[in-house]
């Protein structure tokens, strides 16, 4: 190769030497895996960023809405929603699941403890996303719908936050008690999982005069409703557990 150079006929060494094509397909090979790593590298990197990003959302939220347990402040219940579905974004995305809502933005305050009621919309999400993950269902589009609603209950104001999803549903057998403490349909490492996150939500929501419902049928999957008092309104509702 060196001869060809100084001759000046580099041109016919890789276009005509057999040892020259060779060099030129090697040239291409490399170039081609440069270019590969190169794009898979920036889309690592862009990958990184968009994850530091919604950490750095989740953090800013969670100073806003997450402060000192047992602090009780009036806010305004949709806010606390939406923060709560930027949260838990990246499991949503994981499994291809779409969120839709139907928000009233012009809801009144209410006084309550924001990391707490931030929390219990938490669980109710890692609960519809675990029931999907689970169906996992190639011919189906899961959705979660949100909506929050003033609503007149036996002559008082309320405000009804309900979270539904198109999954598996709850079977009969399992609405019964799927409210009360240590009970959990998963399993790990062959042992029965401590169930206390609906367990939480529905004392929570009890602590402000409050309850919680489930309506679903198998197969159609589940919607949790979450019902507060608004300020106009002092007693709690009846059945509360």
């Amino acid at each position: 190769m060196m001869q060809h150079l100084k001759n000046g006929t580099i041109q016919q060494f890789l276009s005509s030497d057999p040892s020259g094509r060779q060099y030129l397909d090697v040239i291409r090979e490399l170039m081609e895996c440069q270019e590969h790593i190169s794009a898979e590298g920036l889309s690592m990197i862009n990958s990184i960023s968009a994850k530091l990003h919604h950490i750095s959302e989740i953090i800013e939220l969670q100073q806003r809405f997450m402060g000192e347990l047992g602090t009780e402040n009036m806010v305004q219940l949709g806010n606390i929603l939406d923060a709560s579905v930027v949260i838990f974004e990246e499991s949503f995305n994981k499994r291809n699941v779409t969120i839709s809502q139907d928000i009233n933005r012009e809801l009144p305050e209410v006084l309550i403890d924001s990391s707490v009621i931030m929390q219990v919309f938490i669980n109710i999400f890692k609960n519809a996303v675990e029931a999907i993950s689970e169906e996992n269902s190639s011919n189906k589009k899961y959705n979660i719908f949100l909506s929050a609603k003033k609503a007149l209950l036996e002559g008082k104001n309320y405000v009804v936050i309900a979270i539904r999803d198109n999954g598996p549903g709850v079977p009969d057998e399992i609405k019964k008690k799927i409210f009360d403490f240590g009970f959990s349909t998963k399993k790990n490492d062959g042992r029965a999982s401590h169930g206390v996150g609906l367990h939480f939500c529905v004392n929570s929501v009890a602590k402000y005069g409050g309850r919680m419902e489930l309506d679903s049928k198998q197969g159609e999957g589940a919607e949790f409703r979450v019902i507060l008092p608004l300020p106009d309104t002092k007693e709690g509702l009846p059945g509360v557990a």
